[in-house]
């Protein structure tokens, strides 16, 4: 249902004075169920100029058509409306009225920053495909040979910025031209907008009246956490010469247009407390969707430790691999990146690297482990999850989002120095059966970051938001106002 305030276009054909069809808004002044008021007016053909033709209020319409012979329908009765979603024409009269109100569909877009790589953040993304198939997905850029299999088939539309020379090998020296794009994407016509975003989608113009929920994985880091962003990226020194101006242009835009989205919702506590503190605006935590039907539990673990991350040092891993090295415990590295080859000179023989593997292989290394070592702080991460829908605790460092998915005694451990020597001391409390883990309560403890959770909790909050009627199987693409 309407909220006060807001506005709902419709098509109105007055018969038999004024054939045809006219544009009409309608916004809502008061929701009160046994008078509701509504102010309507008119544009398009036969109508000179936009005006305001009067009020709905309770069962009756208080009209002026303001010396517009051709308009006045000679009787409320004669007009009927046309509302998308429902068959034929509505005669234009109070409970027709209320009940194609409460019945018109609204219009979906989903925004993401940009999908020229996959990750965590594009993971989501697919679950919003699955939520709104018929919801078309704009960004920036999108490198079609890149997309996971539940995204192939989906509606994306990218930006001018699709048609740059060069931009699949050079996309970051374009860094400013991205919140001129997130700009230019044309919202015109979708009634609820779905920001995914760790950077620019947030900044996305919605339409008058639109619902705009921004689903935030950080505010942008590098303007915020430039000299970590700095120290994790390596990038080039001609780049990073550069890079000081285009932050303080980046930062005055995403502040600038922090109000843009009209609700946030953070993955974790500490996007939370980020959101509020850099923008000033509340935020709920709806967690990212963990796909626990993907991994079958296991009741014993092997004698391996496992890692699955990126290689890249803000990741932490060297604490990993110098701990390991201490333990002369074997530790399997799932994953490649920059950081690569100094983790493997680090190493000693009990350390192996394995690479990229496929979801299977990957499941059954998480079955097959004794933990996962998650020696980072991330704003969520999905690995502990993972290894916990596999029956396998985590021992991880005490912040970021593993305070939100780490309980204790649970699904596992925490250390608290970012140390090896504080790593190793929690391995060694595992290694001397110092708690009793159970394969099964910590699989429970995994499905409650399910996807089907966060597809619940999302239409929920989408549904409170647009006023108790939400996005409804089996139609999907459409939420009923």
């Amino acid at each position: 249902m309407l909220r006060p305030g807001e506005m709902c276009r419709i098509t109105i054909s007055f018969a038999p004075k004024a054939p045809g069809r006219q544009e009409a808004a309608l916004r809502l002044l008061s929701n009160d169920p046994e008078a509701p008021v509504l102010e309507i007016g008119l544009s398009g053909s036969g109508v000179p100029r936009p005006s305001k033709i009067g009020f709905f209020r309770g069962g009756s319409w208080d009209l002026d058509f303001n010396g517009n012979a051709a308009l006045d329908p000679c009787g409320i009765d004669q007009g009927f409306l046309s509302f998308g979603g429902l068959p034929g024409d509505v005669p234009l009269a109070g409970d027709w009225l209320k009940k194609a109100l409460e019945d018109m569909p609204v219009r979906i877009a989903i925004v993401h920053d940009y999908l020229n790589q996959m990750g965590g953040a594009e993971r989501v993304v697919a679950v919003f495909h699955e939520m709104f198939p018929e919801a078309p997905i704009f960004t920036t850029l999108v490198d079609r040979s890149l997309l996971t299999p539940e995204l192939a088939a989906a509606d994306i539309r990218p930006s001018w910025m699709q048609r740059l020379p060069g931009w699949r090998k050079h996309f970051k020296k374009y860094l400013l031209f991205y919140p001129k794009a997130i700009e230019s994407l044309d919202l015109r016509g979708y009634d609820v907008v779905i920001s995914s975003s760790s950077a620019f989608a947030k900044g996305a113009v919605k339409q008058e009246g639109a619902l705009h929920v921004c689903y935030c994985y950080t505010p942008m880091r590098f303007v915020w956490d430039y000299e970590n962003y700095l120290e994790r990226e390596r990038l080039p020194v001609a780049y990073q010469k550069m890079l000081p101006f285009a932050i303080r242009r980046l930062r005055k835009w995403d502040l600038a247009t922090r109000c843009r989205p009209d609700r946030y919702l953070a993955i974790s506590s500490c996007v939370k407390e980020r959101i509020g503190r850099i923008y000033g605006q509340e935020a709920k935590v709806i967690y990212p969707p963990v796909e626990v039907q993907r991994f079958e539990r296991s009741a014993r673990g092997g004698d391996y430790y496992l890692v699955v991350s990126r290689l890249a040092a803000y990741k932490r891993l060297d604490l990993a691999v110098r701990a390991f090295n201490i333990l002369g415990l074997p530790l399997k590295v799932i994953g490649s990146g920059p950081a690569g080859q100094s983790l493997k000179n680090q190493a000693g023989p009990s350390i192996e690297f394995r690479g990229r593997v496929s979801d299977g292989e990957l499941a059954a290394y998480y079955a097959g482990c004794k933990a996962l070592i998650f020696p980072g702080v991330e704003d969520f991460g999905l690995a502990p999850l993972e290894a916990n829908a596999a029956g396998r605790p985590a021992i991880a460092f005490h912040g970021g989002g593993a305070l939100d998915t780490i309980d204790p005694e649970v699904n596992g451990l925490f250390f608290r120095e970012p140390s090896a020597e504080s790593l190793v001391a929690a391995v060694r409390l595992l290694e001397s059966a110092g708690v009793n883990f159970q394969s099964a309560r910590i699989r429970e403890h995994a499905w409650k970051f399910d996807k089907s959770v966060f597809k619940e909790q999302f239409r929920q909050y989408l549904t409170g938001l647009l006023g108790g009627k939400g996005a409804r199987d089996p139609d999907p693409a459409q939420v009923a106002l």
